[in-house]
């Protein structure tokens, strides 16, 4: 599954949202089975793209976030979540309070 869309937050500013979401077999790399990603991007004026809000999963880290972006994208926060589901949810709460 891959859904890419833009929206405006409250603040006024453009976002885009783009999620990545398919089983995996390699089990090494992805215990849970899942590759997901879910990532928020702030569109400036000039049409440039920020990475601001990250959660994904990969070994050794399971889902987690990363807490720093743009500036530090090896600052990681492990979410405790029992499936991918649950990080979407995480994802889209802690964007409405990026976005308002």
């Amino acid at each position: 599954m891959i859904i890419d869309y833009i929206f405006t937050g409250t603040d006024g500013i453009d976002y885009s949202v783009e999620i990545e979401v398919y089983e995996t077999q390699d089990l090494s790399m992805f215990p849970e089975g899942v590759n997901g990603t879910f990532r928020l991007l702030r569109i400036n004026p000039d049409g440039e793209r920020k990475l601001i809000y990250l959660i994904d999963n990969h070994a050794p880290y399971g889902f987690h976030e990363h807490d720093e972006l743009p500036e530090n994208h090896e600052s990681r926060v492990t979410i405790h979540v029992k499936s991918w589901q649950e990080a979407w949810e995480k994802f889209q709460a802690r964007c409405r309070e990026i976005t308002k």
